[in-house]
């Protein structure tokens, strides 16, 4: 049943039956007795009632905390957005839904966010939704039958790295959110033409936040977009500019006069023009430092209906995030943070910001000033708050006996060494705990931190007026014991799976990689620590992807860190000092689009295996960087980047620092001149007098495709009707669950698909000492590109247990693949050296366990 009005089965009636009984108390009596409107709710949540229960609740709050009833009135949106914003409704399609029109090519986002303040920014995208909606109960009316959802069209044309605005993103990423969990099933179809390469990109940082209903509405059209269009909206309300009859008034085939002409902002509607400097004397506000990565958090206790919070603050130099958060106690006795006013980023170094909120209902509300993005600069902040004086919270916890947990797994080199253990702790407790306001701290007066488990570590002393409160992520964690021992454990397992002391080896590298890997260390820094240079720009993404297997790839990567450990004790026994960790020099010089983006899609492939391969290094090796610095980086670098920074820890993030023209000057301030390339402002060349040093670090450079493993590997001798087939549906997956009994069982497998790739590795089921079971991945599941070649490879179980072989088509959304493999489990009495045949063919396997299609 598809679960519409006329075609639900008797649990999807009973579900809809309860949902309008359990929402009797917040609805009024014209969408309680929708059946069209409670349906949506249940269809956006599969008929799971709780869940959708929960969804209409929420968007009760949202509706009444953002008050967007007012939004429906045209009159509420300036003149200035009707202009610049270069989309609207133009009219309706084929079955009489309304049709959105924008081109995004003409969008201002960085003018918009320096006339607007975010929440206004997220209110006016909002309010074409509002607009749709209204829309579509018009139409329903008119045509006598129920209209839900609305088509879009969005024309990509003169789209460029000028769309991208950095500080615009979040409100992009706050208005899908909101869309996503209040507005089901209001996009019907979303039709995109004249897609430009760096869309991709842009996609690529805002789809995660899309749900897989609406990825599946999305369609990226051709050349031959026109024809689509016309399959459904009449030619005469399609623009001329995208080969329909549509234009405006004043004969624009853009529409500019229906939907608005966009283009750039005069910078005379800037803030910072049209506001004059707040006139208060400077004594009149409050002052704190916040420093990077950290907030600071003002708590009111509201008492009475009515209450209204003002403020006004600014910053010297950067700007600062703020937002006001709305303490709400549930039925069911937990809290929820609610951001009535949302956290976002304010250019109040540009001019002060002023504000108010008025508390509708009694209880705790919390004004937010966030530099958590920020992990370079603190803030400056002076501020004013009229009401209510915050409460005084402070946290502080000490740290008890880490050591005595490891001893069962730790070497007893390891484990007397107190430098390595810190790094653990280090590594999960990457900030301090402070206080959420200092307003009633006298001056200066010491906060003592401290640890005491381990000799090395002194009380940290730091003082109230330099420090706020710390961020949720880290409020979460508590200096909490439990997850330094898990961080370890884990490390110690990963080891043991991944083999990893044979990596230490050079000859363990093939003369392949050392050649188009170009980077290598080649030299201390002034402290003593190893020098890592990596030419970025000479390396060939997708050429490496090609030529070796995702395993291979992430091992040999790994292969850097652990080099540099091993030179780190090399160096630490000969200074007679401990050296810890690496300084790394990035050169981004010659990095081109090209270098991440090419047909076939590997960009989205390479994402996934540097994403992979972070996520190792950061629960792995912590500290192992000690500075890492980027010079000639381009632009592109910061579109890269953004979408690789969530997967770094914040401890990372701060020893990163991206060095503009006078990077030489930096560097030597850390490395000397002698050990710094030439090409980077040094005076070190390699035996060859190159200023790149390849001879050093490897040449790099685009990877012969006779490398490719397409060109060096045939197909199986096998017949087709040896493999097992199967197709596995668009996001699903395939598990072959195997129970081995035997130490030194080899699991041997052979796969291909027909033409498109899939992801594939191998998982451990792992029994904890409390009976808790975790799957391990002992070979990645990252993507194949077995449509190219056949994948071959090959597992030995050294512990009994169940072992998992996962298919994964989970990341795709459009595409089933049809699979075609051979398992074999070869016991342990011939996998002896002398019995094993590695280049025998392949039986099938019968699975020992049971093959679960997810």
């Amino acid at each position: 049943m598809s679960g519409h009005v006329g075609d639900l089965s008797l649990e999807q009636q009973k579900a809809l039956n309860q949902l309008r009984n359990n929402v009797a108390n917040i609805l009024p009596q014209e969408e309680l007795s929708d059946d069209y409107f409670l349906l949506r709710w249940l269809r956006a949540r599969d008929f799971d009632l709780q869940k959708s229960e929960q969804m209409l609740r929420r968007n009760c709050r949202f509706r009444k905390e953002w008050k967007i009833e007012k939004l429906v009135k045209e009159d509420n949106i300036p003149e200035l957005w009707r202009k610049y914003y270069p989309g609207g409704y133009i009219g309706n399609d084929k079955e009489g839904a309304p049709v959105f029109f924008v081109n995004f090519g003409r969008f201002d986002p960085k003018g918009m966010h320096n006339c607007f303040r975010p929440e206004e920014l997220i209110k006016y995208s909002l309010s074409h939704t509002e607009e749709g909606m209204q829309r579509c109960r018009e139409q329903s009316k008119l045509l006598g039958r129920r209209i839900e959802g609305v088509t879009v069209i969005q024309d990509l044309n003169e789209l460029s790295l000028s769309n991208f605005h950095r500080p615009t993103i979040p409100h992009f990423i706050k208005v899908m959110q909101l869309f996503e969990d209040n507005y089901p099933e209001f996009l019907k179809r979303a039709l995109i033409v004249n897609a430009p390469r760096i869309f991709y990109f842009m996609f690529a940082v805002i789809k995660p936040f899309l749900s897989q209903k609406t990825k599946d509405k999305m369609r990226i059209l051709g050349s031959n977009y026109q024809q689509v269009l016309l399959e459904y909206v009449d030619r005469d309300t399609i623009p001329k500019a995208l080969g329909g009859n549509l234009v405006d008034e004043n004969g624009d085939p853009h529409c500019s006069a229906i939907v608005g002409h966009g283009g750039k902002i005069p910078e005379s509607y800037y803030h910072s023009e049209l506001v004059k400097s707040n006139e208060r004397p400077l004594g009149d506000y409050s002052s704190v430092v916040i420093a990077r990565a950290d907030c600071l958090q003002l708590k009111y206790e509201i008492e009475t209906p009515g209450t209204l919070i003002k403020w006004e603050f600014k910053t010297d130099h950067h700007n600062i995030a703020f937002g006001v958060i709305k303490l709400i106690e549930n039925e069911d006795g937990t809290v929820e943070y609610y951001e009535v006013i949302p956290v976002t980023r304010r250019n109040c170094q540009l001019v002060a910001e002023e504000g108010d909120y008025v508390c509708e209902d009694p209880g705790t509300y919390i004004l937010k000033f966030d530099n958590s993005f920020s992990w370079i600069n603190s803030k400056n902040l002076q501020y004013i708050v009229e009401v209510l004086s915050p409460d005084e919270n402070m946290m502080n916890r000490i740290g008890t006996n880490f050591r005595s947990k490891f001893t069962d797994i730790l070497p007893s080199e390891e484990l007397n060494d107190d430098y390595f253990l810190l790094r653990w702790l280090r590594g999960v407790v990457s900030d301090l705990f402070g206080i959420y306001d200092t307003s009633s701290t006298a001056y200066n007066r010491p906060i003592i931190f401290s640890d005491d488990y381990l000799m090395p570590l002194r009380h940290i002393q730091l003082y109230s007026n330099d420090i706020v409160c710390i961020s949720n992520r880290m409020l979460a964690r508590n200096f909490d014991l439990q997850k330094s021992e898990q961080m370890l454990k884990q490390h110690c397992r990963f080891r043991k799976e991944w083999k990893i002391d044979k990596l230490v080896a050079e000859d363990d590298l093939p003369e392949f990689w050392r050649n188009y890997y170009p980077g290598n260390y080649i030299g201390y820094d002034k402290d003593g620590a190893p020098l890592f240079y990596v030419n970025v720009g000479k390396f060939d993404v997708k050429g490496l992807y090609l030529s070796l297997k995702s395993e291979e790839l992430t091992k040999y990567t790994l292969a850097v860190p652990e080099k540099g450990m091993q030179l780190c004790a090399e160096q630490s026994k000969k200074l007679g000092k401990r050296v810890e960790g690496v300084t790394i020099i990035e050169n981004m010089a010659d990095m081109q689009l090209t270098g991440f983006y090419r047909p076939g899609k590997t960009f989205k492939h390479t994402i996934a295996y540097f994403t992979k391969v972070l996520g190792i290094l950061e629960d792995n090796y912590p500290e192992f960087m000690k500075h890492v610095f980027v010079v000639n980086a381009p632009r592109i670098f910061y579109i890269m980047f953004s979408i690789i920074k969530p997967f770094l820890s914040q401890k990372t993030k701060e020893k990163m620092r991206i060095l503009g023209s006078n990077y030489a000057q930096v560097l030597m301030e850390y490395v000397d001149k002698d050990v710094i390339p030439k090409a980077v402002g040094g005076n070190l060349v390699d035996e060859n007098g190159d200023p790149n040093c390849i001879a050093m670090i490897g040449h790099g450079g685009e990877v012969p495709i006779s490398y490719y493993r397409s060109e060096l590997l045939k197909e199986s001798a096998r017949p087709l009707e040896d493999f097992t087939s199967v197709v596995i549906a668009r996001g699903d997956s395939l598990k072959l669950n195997y129970d081995i009994e035997d130490s030194g069982t080899l699991l041997k497998w052979e796969f291909k698909t027909e033409y498109r790739n899939i992801g594939f590795g191998v998982i451990k089921v792992i029994k904890s000492d409390d009976g808790s079971e975790e799957n391990y991945e002992v070979i990645p599941v990252m993507r194949r590109n077995c449509q190219i070649v056949l994948e071959e490879g090959s597992y030995l179980c050294e512990d009994p247990g169940t072992y998992i072989l996962h298919f994964d088509n989970s990341f795709s959304w459009i595409r089933s693949k049809n699979l075609h493999y051979i398992i074999e489990v070869v016991p342990a009495d011939e996998t002896m050296p002398e019995k094993l045949d590695t280049d025998s063919p392949l039986d099938k396997a019968t699975v020992n366990g049971n093959s679960d299609q997810n």
